[in-house]
């Protein structure tokens, strides 16, 4: 009879002993010489049916041993899971199942030490009672985002003058060259186009590049010296020196529409003062909800720093080695080699991996933490949410191909991360309201009256009529 006992559970590790009797290994030897014998090809026989001992003496008994025993501590693994209610993280190890002779005639016994979740006992949470912080808005502030939204719908018109100034569009040809002056000059792949918009101040080429543009004439040839960064992402550039053999074609003149009643119009409103309103009022209603998730943040702290739970060795490793692989393909996709970039920093894998180890174990605490907070109010994560949030992070319809979202959503990994953001997320729009000492604070009429679509609804209106009125500015000019 195979005796499978619950010794004992510490540190998240269940310790099960297996017993196993004569009765039990004769059956699993039996079991597993028959399954051997379906398998096998024996000739003279047809596939099944030879009989036993041919069986034994074709495959072998270590062979036969060593089926019989994985059959036991896979069913062994199993009954212990279900008759004691487990939930592993980690595939089990064992202790003395390489000492197990199964044709023996003894009893054998071994042990399997399986990490299950750990249980984990939250502080009173509903008792925690905060008060909003929420940022007011004033008259500056509806200025600015005022000014954002008319520069937003700026336009670019051909000026009349005739040499470029620090926040000029230009427009430029420009034909890149390595080596430029000697026998090896050579032009470069990516370096050359034509027509190209340049907005000068505003860092879209490599560093140096705009600046020498500045003060040359409309029509002119510059020379453009420069050296790409030790980092760039062309490894065949990276650290060169480079001349760009740059034509000016035109200058352009930023246009930006007054701050008056006309655009107010253009918005979809009679009097500026209307649109000020607009947006003063999207503005309490942003600063609110930022107010209520920066409580909900401050409330899952918390209720991390109070949870008491014995943290998996295993989950702790994976979440270091995870931050690790995450670090390294950030450095690769900035064109850097990791060897290089541990070298840079005097630092090995092995060190970094250590000096990963709190903030892993912080992830695992409150991953752990928010696992029970959802679990005991009833909540869960739907694959449908963690789809709709990949299909968020992708970015918008068209900016990534179908084919690439739905590699994503089929990559274990990547389902596994979101769906923990998807968590934490859920757990912070509880707590918020679990845990707000004055739930109606800086509450506006809309809240109460409509709730947040309306004002998201409203909100769009106006960014649709921004969009709108950017073809319009330029009418008055």
């Amino acid at each position: 009879m195979l005796k499978v006992n619950f010794v004992g559970k510490a540190a998240s590790v269940a310790t099960i002993e297996v017993v196993i009797d004569h009765e039990a290994a004769v059956k699993a030897i039996d079991d597993a010489t028959l399954s051997l014998g379906r398998r096998v090809r024996i000739p003279g026989f047809r596939q099944g049916k030879a009989p036993k001992a041919m069986v034994e003496r074709y495959a072998g008994k270590p062979s036969i041993l060593q089926e019989a025993l994985e059959d036991l501590v896979t069913s062994s693994y199993r009954q212990a899971v279900k008759d004691n209610d487990l939930k592993p993280i980690a595939d089990p190890e064992f202790e003395g199942l390489d000492k197990v002779d199964l044709g023996s005639g003894k009893e054998e016994s071994f042990k399997m030490m399986i990490m299950v979740e750990p249980e984990v006992k939250l502080p009173d949470y509903k008792g925690f009672k905060m008060d909003k912080t929420i940022k007011p808005v004033t008259d500056e502030d509806v200025d600015k985002e005022l000014d954002g939204y008319r520069e937003q719908v700026a336009q670019y018109i051909p000026s009349n003058r005739d040499k470029v100034e620090d926040g000029d569009m230009v427009t430029i040809d420009f034909k890149g060259l390595l080596n430029e002056g000697t026998p090896e000059e050579e032009a470069f792949e990516g370096g050359t186009a034509e027509n190209v918009d340049l907005l000068i101040g505003s860092g879209q080429f490599i560093p140096g590049f705009e600046e020498q543009l500045v003060g040359a004439a409309k029509g002119a040839d510059v020379d453009v010296k420069v050296s790409f960064p030790e980092n760039y992402g062309a490894e065949h550039l990276a650290g060169k020196a480079a001349t760009f053999k740059c034509k000016v074609r035109e200058i352009k003149d930023k246009i930006v529409p007054e701050k008056d009643d006309e655009f107010a119009k253009k918005l979809g409103f009679e009097k500026l003062d209307e649109l000020k309103g607009a947006l003063k009022h999207g503005m309490e209603h942003r600063n609110y909800d930022s107010a209520v998730r920066a409580l909900g943040v401050e409330a899952l702290n918390k209720l991390t720093d109070g949870a008491e739970v014995e943290l998996p060795a295993a989950m702790v490793e994976d979440e270091a080695a995870d931050m690790l692989n995450d670090l390294a393909r950030r450095v690769e996709e900035q064109g850097l080699k990791w060897d290089e970039y541990l070298k840079s920093r005097s630092t090995t894998q092995d060190a970094m991996l250590e000096d990963m180890r709190p903030r892993a174990e912080a992830a695992v605490k409150q991953h752990l933490a928010v696992r029970e907070l959802l679990a005991s109010n009833n909540l869960r994560v739907t694959a449908a949410e963690v789809d709709r949030a990949i299909e968020m992070m992708a970015g918008r319809p068209g900016e990534t191909k179908p084919a690439d979202v739905k590699k994503l959503k089929e990559n274990d990994r990547v389902r596994s991360s979101v769906g923990r953001l998807v968590a934490q997320d859920k757990a912070i729009r509880l707590l918020s309201g679990l845990c707000d000492a004055d739930p109606e604070a800086g509450k506006c009429k809309q809240h109460h009256d409509h709730g947040h679509e309306e004002h998201e609804e409203h909100e769009g209106h106006v960014e649709e009529a921004k969009e709108n009125a950017g073809d319009e500015v330029a009418d008055k000019e």
